[in-house]
């Protein structure tokens, strides 16, 4: 993947699909943001759809320009209506289960477990007894189940008796934007014969069991043991449960650790770099990357986030194979209006988003960053400068989401992520060769040892990169101002397109950031602060003061 150029690409065209697409996501989360009601979302369209007409009746007298306008009101009502419709359909679902309750439902674990204060919780797809799964998705019910002694893993399917529980008004906006109909717990359950998704979910979990037998010796790195399963299979259970995942946030390396559309560009990219330096003709080498990206989806049991991450690698992929932008650009408007239709709650998905927008920043800025890299070498611009370029370029459009939902900003993340992305190529590249010839043991071990080394590896250096000062500041910024900073940053881009950037003026910038930050953060270490938490289940109060901190927990009991 050759982003490098002797000069800047000129500013590229946003294809009418692409901006069709972006107004039919903003549709789906606008009309989520106003309770989902169906008259609401219409009034906004027809107030947004004279807006524009108005604009186009100043600015513009061409029928050209009243069709774009046109366009993009008609996919933003879309949006808006298919949301509210979805949602509407999940109350009558809820109603429908309320006098279900105690029934016997065939269920399907669609996710990893995930353990909270009150135990674990899995989303579940349940439907009536002796129906298809794929064929009955309309009759289906998404849900959450809850449970302390039982284990799940993804993919397991069973007959059980089903208890609806009621969810609290307080959380009931949370659910809807889930697309979760109720909470509920099972019991009597009754194994029944896997689907396809089944299987392959069983595929999964003997490729972790395999990897946790062989690596099971005493001087064996757990963390590095939990990477392999979330990076080569998907399974981030134990990594999760573990405080090295605290680390891999510190460092901005979480979107690594996720099948994420930014995570699967970057390991195509070094895939295409090593192809490229074999001299393999391109075609073959899209051939490859995409093989790898099927076998990839296979491996991890084809769960819908990892498939939504891969439509967005997809497309990625697409513009670099073809050096056309806008092929890439059409086909990540397709993608997004593709995986909304299926899914509308997905519009206020953090990972939908994350992959999206990631994806849509490679695509647009990596030449233009890219051309402001002086020349040192082709090697070091291929295996170092490029990386870096391409997570600046996510991070253009992904960092007000990432920044509102760690509530941190990493500082050293462009830096991990070039020392990361080698060895997590490594790790997924081999491992998903572990995965191929795991019935053949002495092949399988030799190739699972090699995982672990770099896995251990890249444990170590994440470990030495937390520990370094000021390597994240914490962010208690609205995800609206930091979008509207987003934003700002990108047209500055845009308009200063195809100028090449000074490098004293990047450095010039830099220090001066550094000079900014550096004094808030002394400041904030020495400051003292108290904080009152409510969390919905229970007060606390958390005491900083000198560098230090102390969480008072009070408990729900008055």
């Amino acid at each position: 993947m050759t982003l490098s150029h002797e000069r800047p690409l000129p500013r590229p065209a946003i294809p009418l699909l692409l901006q069709c697409g972006m107004m039919f996501w903003l549709g789906c989360l606008l009309s989520g943001m106003l309770n989902y009601d169906v008259a609401l979302s219409a009034g906004l369209c027809l107030v947004s759809l004279g807006f524009l007409f108005a604009v186009f009746r100043v600015s513009c007298k061409s029928r050209s320009g009243f069709r774009l306008l046109l366009a993009l009101a008609l996919f933003f009502f879309l949006g808006a209506t298919l949301m509210s419709v979805s949602i509407n359909g999940l109350h009558h679902k809820r109603e429908v289960l309320a006098g279900s309750d105690g029934a016997i439902f065939a269920v399907r674990i669609l996710e990893d477990p995930t353990r909270g204060s009150f135990g674990y919780s899995v989303p579940a797809l349940i439907v009536e007894p002796n129906s298809d799964f794929i064929r009955k998705q309309l009759y289906s019910y998404k849900v959450v189940l809850n449970y302390e002694s039982v284990s799940f893993e993804y993919g397991d399917e069973f007959l059980a008796k089903v208890d609806i529980s009621s969810i609290d008004e307080h959380y009931l906006d949370y659910f809807d934007r889930k697309g979760i109909a109720a909470r509920c717990s099972v019991s009597d359950l009754r194994p029944v014969h896997s689907s396809q998704f089944g299987q392959l979910s069983e595929l999964r979990l003997n490729f972790a069991s395999s990897v946790s037998e062989y690596l099971d010796f005493d001087t064996v790195n757990h963390d590095a043991v939990a990477l392999i399963k979330a990076l080569v299979v998907g399974n981030r259970q134990e990594l999760f449960e573990s405080d090295f995942y605290n680390q891999v946030k510190t460092v901005g390396l979480a979107h690594l650790v996720a099948v994420s559309g930014a995570h699967l560009v970057i390991v195509m990219g070094l895939i295409s770099s090593c192809m490229r330096a074999i001299r393999l003709p391109r075609y073959l080498s899209v051939i490859i990357q995409l093989g790898f990206l099927f076998a990839y989806l296979v491996m991890v049991g084809l769960p819908v986030s990892c498939v939504r991450a891969a439509v967005m690698a997809g497309a990625g992929l697409l513009s670099f194979a073809s050096h056309k932008r806008s092929y890439a650009l059409s086909s990540l408007g397709a993608a997004i209006i593709s995986l909304l239709v299926l899914d509308p709650s997905a519009s206020t998905s953090v990972s939908f988003g994350l992959s999206a927008l990631s994806t849509l920043g490679i695509v647009l800025f990596s030449p233009l960053l890219c051309s402001w890299i002086p020349d040192v070498g082709k090697r070091v611009k291929s295996y170092v400068a490029e990386p870096f370029v391409m997570t600046l370029s996510a991070l253009l459009l992904t960092f007000p989401l990432s920044m509102s939902s760690f509530s941190q900003f990493a500082i050293i993340s462009p830096i991990s992520n070039i020392v990361a992305v080698p060895f997590v190529t490594v790790v997924c590249s081999v491992g998903v060769l572990s995965f191929l010839v795991l019935p053949i043991a002495p092949v399988f071990h030799l190739l699972i040892q090699i995982t672990y080394f770099f896995a251990e590896a890249l444990v170590r250096v994440i470990d030495a990169l937390s520990s370094v000062p000021l390597v994240a500041l914490p962010v208690d910024a609205s995800i609206e101002c930091l979008t509207l900073l987003s934003v700002l940053l990108c047209i500055v881009l845009w308009l200063a397109w195809p100028r090449a950037f000074p490098t004293r003026t990047i450095v010039s910038i830099s220090v001066a950031l550094l000079l900014c930050i550096v004094p808030m953060r002394m400041l904030d270490a020495n400051s003292t602060s108290i904080v009152m938490l409510d969390v919905g289940q229970g007060d606390s109060f958390l005491v900083k003061s000198r560098g230090l901190t102390l969480l008072i927990d009070t408990g729900n009991n008055p």
